[in-house]
């Protein structure tokens, strides 16, 4: 993946293995542009927060209490991880809220009330809701935030801060490929 550092004077690009190896001060946030090729699904799709501040709620017993607000309102929230790649590797991007609606083109609402009558039973929507597998392969350029915790702690899950989606796919045939196979299309979402 190529990586692009967002300072106000230079632009450099960066591979996987280069951003594994920095040596950060704080953070910075970088561009990369990376198909989705999978949707995660072990902490799930969505998560409770804070109306006012969108922190996760925290659960202790029965109760839900808000982090910096104890008493406030609380709604739920976009929480997609998404594995992506592009010739040089890949790695998994967290998608929050707005970028992730913006990608999944349903309101977080209307997906709620199309599942919640097939799931009240359980309590809780499990599964990856089609809108959001509908995510995997479109190709986007993400900024993400690059934390010393991602380099220190080795943890590949980036935040993104903004995504923007592109209309053609990550090239991945050669022109010699490309004309062998001129009867197969590819089908792009």
């Amino acid at each position: 993946m190529h990586f692009v550092a967002m300072d106000e004077q230079s632009v450099q690009q960066l591979t996987i293995k280069a951003v594994l190896e920095l040596q950060i001060p704080a953070q910075m946030r970088c561009l990369c542009k990376a198909e989705v090729v999978e949707i995660l699904n072990g902490d799930g799709w969505y998560y409770e927060c804070c109306a006012t501040c969108a922190r996760a709620v925290q659960k202790k017993g029965r109760k839900n209490i808000l982090p910096r607000l104890p008493g406030g309102q609380k709604k739920v929230s976009h929480r997609v991880v998404a594995r992506v790649k592009d010739e040089s590797g890949t790695t998994t991007f967290t998608i929050f809220n707005k970028e992730a609606e913006l990608l999944i083109g349903v309101p977080l609402e209307k997906i709620f009330s199309e599942l919640a009558p097939i799931n009240t039973m359980e309590g809780t929507i499990k599964d990856i809701p089609t809108p959001i597998k509908n995510m995997m392969g479109k190709v986007c350029v993400f900024q993400i935030k690059v934390t010393e915790y991602n380099i220190t702690r080795g943890c590949e899950e980036y935040t993104v801060t903004r995504v923007s989606e592109c209309s053609s796919p990550v090239a991945s045939k050669t022109i010699g490929e490309e004309g062998s196979h001129k009867d197969k299309r590819m089908k792009t979402a």
